[in-house]
């Protein structure tokens, strides 16, 4: 759900996260579930709730909501935070949302550029990394705590759609902006396949 001047509010002024102090949207997104629907309809927000304040990763928070569209019952679904450069400056207030580099699956640029992002991934694989000299040098392009807590997580969980998809990560544009990763879409975790039996 995209927040547009033309369809009357340029954003969604309201606090709908318990466990965050954002109080305005650009856009949010309704989830069914995604793989999970239809059988716990939460694994998605348990993954997240598992690294949340405990683990150096950018999350999606949620919440749980009865939706109707023009009267009608459409069911439960669960309002989450948009990936964004929104999402970015709301949860990181040193960041300002016109200062991002957002990149997606196949490092596709989604919001700015990924040339800096490039560069690096093309040091790594052409450099030694157990050169001190090479890792140091990549300590100042990547969170390495934050790229270890997410690897934890993803693996942790024993997500079976990632890491080939879902994948997106971003980092301020600034002289000393380092590359994070956000966890997201994490509905094939925790055995979804065996609770079909």
């Amino acid at each position: 759900i995209y927040f547009r001047p033309e369809y009357g509010y340029s954003s969604l002024d309201y606090k709908l996260f318990r466990d965050k102090e954002i109080d305005e949207f650009q856009s949010v997104v309704l989830r069914n579930s995604g793989s999970d629907f239809g059988i716990t309809m939460f694994r998605d927000a348990f993954a997240q709730n598992v690294v949340k304040n405990q683990m150096d990763i950018d999350y999606l928070e949620y919440q749980p909501t009865a939706v109707f569209i023009n009267g009608e019952y459409w069911g439960i679904m669960n309002i989450r935070e948009k990936i964004s450069e929104h999402y970015i400056e709301n949860n990181h207030k040193d960041v300002d949302s016109d200062s991002v580099n957002l990149v997606g699956d196949q490092n596709s640029g989604l919001v700015g550029s990924n040339a800096d992002y490039v560069d690096m991934r093309d040091f790594i694989v052409e450099n030694d990394m157990s050169n001190q000299n090479n890792y140091e040098y990549i300590k100042t392009k990547m969170d390495i705590d934050n790229y270890i807590d997410y690897q934890i997580a993803e693996i942790y969980g024993g997500n079976i759609d990632w890491p080939g998809g879902n994948i997106k990560f971003w980092r301020k544009i600034s002289p000393d902006g380092l590359w994070r990763w956000i966890l997201f879409d994490v509905d094939q975790t925790y055995n979804i396949y065996e609770d079909f039996g």
